[in-house]
């Protein structure tokens, strides 16, 4: 099975309504061999809901983090290294309003995984060089989970994207059983979703359909 899925949480919807820690670790014991990774995308504000608070991220990645580590799906935090490195995370997801990749370098070491939210192949090809692990390519389609004022970049950027750096490049934006396959084709590395799996009534199921999807793309 491979691990092509780097999951977002919804930054609210979830955690306002009590859900989200048993979310996750269903998700992580039912699918753990479809995910690459969970991003906890919670201290920031998203419409209605408030940023949670820097203990509740902790708390919440303290207790996942020995699942996560056991089913190998890397753990991975939104934007805050520290928190990472206090609360066992394989590693940190990165912007361009946070800390560097050689910051978060050096605060959780040189085996952490490293992601970041890249919207062009200039931001690509800076977090190449500076050692990021992996990063996520948006927006490819027209959002699922939120309005977005950019546009969507689009099947042949993303593969121009792909071509231009070494790291490995997650899809996201957008991204549904549908397009799963032309995704794919790209090579892309996988593909970041939020709406398609943790909005989904079963998580699970939704995340083992598109990881379906995408072992079926190559033989297409």
């Amino acid at each position: 099975m491979s691990r092509a899925l780097l999951v977002f949480t919804d930054g609210g919807a979830q955690r306002m309504t009590g859900r989200l820690e048993a979310t996750l670790h269903q998700l992580v014991e039912a699918a753990g061999d479809c995910l690459y990774g969970i991003v906890l995308r919670e201290q920031v504000a998203n419409g209605a809901f408030a940023p949670a608070a820097d203990r509740e991220v902790a708390s919440l990645a303290e207790t996942l983090a020995p699942v996560c580590a056991r089913r190998g799906v890397n753990l991975l935090i939104s934007a805050r290294a520290d928190i990472a490195a206090a609360s066992g995370a394989a590693g940190v997801h990165l912007n361009s309003h946070s800390v560097s990749c050689d910051d978060a370098r050096r605060v959780l070491g040189e085996h952490a995984v490293i992601g970041y939210s890249a919207h062009d192949v200039n931001e690509l090809q800076r977090i190449s060089r500076e050692g990021a692990t992996y990063a996520t390519l948006s927006p490819i389609y027209p959002p699922l989970s939120k309005t977005d004022s950019r546009t969507p970049l689009g099947l042949s950027y993303l593969q121009q994207a792909v071509e231009s750096v070494s790291i490995d490049i997650f899809a996201l934006g957008g991204i549904a059983i549908k397009n799963v396959a032309n995704v794919r084709r790209t090579g892309a590395a996988g593909i970041g979703v939020i709406s398609s799996v943790v909005g989904q009534p079963e998580p699970a199921a939704a995340a083992h359909a598109l990881s379906e999807a995408w072992q079926l793309a190559t033989a297409t």
